[in-house]
């Protein structure tokens, strides 16, 4: 972002990189005209000033083009992964760990971006859920119970949450995020 505005060297550069923020969308809301690219069934990632949602028009009138956005948006997100997703143990489960992140910067999902760093994090390719603005989740699949446990969470987290993004959870495979499971209440 900085180099960005160096390289630039105007106001409209600085714009740019002020306006190289994420904002997860609500599940249910459109956003046709922003750059708001769908990563998955139903994970809608916008490129946002602050909480407003940038426009696909607006990049040309800063005087550079959605690369140069898209690189300021991808190294602002890297840089967040420093210091989250944070380790968590449960209580009641030995050995068990999950990943979070709540700091409600715009920044929690970042890893949606950056794939190979939760790998980093994780040891392995891990399952993530973003069930809420401000809310990411991940952990290791494959034990059943603990699978059970962290689904349960993000479907209950969606279902209380003033600005539900997904009940789905995802896994990282072949370049793209695919649903890999759901937590599903009885009778559905």
């Amino acid at each position: 972002m900085v180099l960005l505005a160096l390289v630039l060297g105007s106001s409209a550069a600085q714009a740019a990189g002020a306006c190289s923020d994420l904002r997860l969308q609500p599940r249910g809301v459109v956003m046709s005209g922003y750059i708001c690219p769908e990563l998955s069934e139903g994970l809608v990632l916008c490129t946002a000033c602050g909480s407003r949602p940038v426009r696909v028009t607006e990049p040309a009138e800063w005087g550079f083009d959605l690369e140069a956005l898209s690189v300021a948006v991808s190294g602002r997100a890297s840089d967040s992964l420093t210091e989250r997703p944070v380790r968590q143990e449960i209580a009641d489960m030995p050995g068990a760990v999950y990943w979070v992140s709540q700091v409600g910067d715009g920044y929690d999902a970042a890893g949606l971006l950056h794939p190979e760093r939760l790998a980093e994090v994780a040891g392995t390719t891990p399952v993530v859920g973003v069930p809420a603005v401000g809310t990411f989740l991940m952990w290791i699949p494959g034990d059943a119970e603990m699978d059970k446990v962290m689904a349960v969470g993000v479907r209950r987290i969606f279902e209380s949450a003033e600005y539900p993004v997904s009940d789905k959870v995802y896994r990282w495979h072949n370049g793209a995020w695919q649903v890999w499971g759901e937590a599903v209440a009885p009778g559905e």
